[in-house]
């Protein structure tokens, strides 16, 4: 748990040092420039064998060619469920990490994805290194 959220810390102070401070938007922008639909998305992370919820997983998504979102992660709650809040309906990546369980990182089409979106994990079978399953093709 620690290992996991010293890795959290790490991540998101690199991500800070790369965001420029001084960010300023021309005012010169096209008016006509569609806003994305953003959603709400439900994940849903069990155990692939005994289908019981998987608690305390980090999920995190992430779409525009590989970007990191505002909102880049949720923890699964007692019921395996993670919720995000402004994600666009498009192509996402949904990453997942659990302690015990390989690491997944499937593709899914949010415009047609039914919700909960439904994630198994299965049991990591060596120690040592982070194992990673092969991605879902949707």
């Amino acid at each position: 748990m620690l290992k996991r959220f010293t890795r959290k810390i790490v991540l998101n102070a690199a991500i800070l040092c790369l965001v420029p401070r001084g960010i300023s938007y021309s005012q010169d922008e096209p008016k006509t420039a569609k806003k994305r639909e953003s959603i709400e998305v439900q994940i849903k992370v069990t155990d692939k064998k005994t289908q019981s919820a998987i608690d305390n997983a980090d999920v995190q998504v992430r779409w525009a060619e590989g970007q990191e979102a505002d909102f880049p992660s949720a923890v699964t709650n007692s019921k395996g469920i993670a919720r995000l809040r402004d994600v666009p309906r498009s192509v996402v990546v949904i990453r997942v990490i659990a302690n015990g369980y390989k690491t997944v990182a499937p593709k899914f089409d949010l415009k047609a994805e039914e919700q909960p979106i439904k994630i198994e994990l299965e049991k990591e079978t060596k120690t040592g290194d982070e194992s990673v399953a092969e991605p879902r093709e949707s």
